[in-house]
């Protein structure tokens, strides 16, 4: 499972409304990736397929991401309309229902597309859909936290290791 597009750099993390899991994702990946000292190739950012205002991130989500140090509170959700699609070379979609949208909406981008847990673990292709925990309680926001760490790290020493092929695009 490698993707195709030339972009270098952007990694674009997509849910539903753009308020929990993939600013979740989007500030782990970040995180890492500074860490990893690859910020200077790689940044990511988030958008959802059915967002209807500029809205907070859920205060769950910013609660729980404090509890790793991380800090969305400025995040304002935005639509992958107003994304520049074009400019991203990897688009990772929390669920299958995600993925599928994103590639009618963004057919030249198909290639680029993929969800979230298969891109990282290939070899797991049954770890299914990130749970969306909207309107949960607060224990829901650390569970679905818990999986979106595990997958950025992951996804970070994926892009660590395919770092030069980026860098010669």
């Amino acid at each position: 499972m490698t993707c195709t597009c030339t972009n270098k750099g952007h990694v674009l993390f997509v849910c539903s409304g753009n308020t929990c899991r993939s600013p979740m994702a989007e500030a782990f990946a970040n995180h890492y990736i500074g860490e990893a000292g690859l910020d200077h190739i790689f940044f990511a950012t988030s958008a959802g397929t059915a967002v209807w205002k500029r809205l907070p991130a859920a205060v769950p989500a910013v609660n729980v991401m404090k509890e790793y140090g991380l800090d969305i509170s400025r995040h304002k959700a935005r639509s992958v309309e107003d994304v520049l699609i074009p400019d991203t070379f990897l688009i990772l979609g929390m669920t299958t229902e995600h993925v599928d949208l994103l590639k009618c909406l963004f057919p030249e981008k198909a290639s680029c597309v993929f969800r979230f847990t298969d891109y990282v673990f290939p070899e797991e292709p049954l770890c299914g859909d990130i749970p969306d925990p909207y309107g949960l309680d607060l224990e829901a926001y650390r569970y679905v936290a818990g999986i979106l760490d595990r997958l950025a790290r992951g996804l970070v020493k994926r892009l660590s290791k395919e770092r030069d092929s980026f860098q010669t695009k």
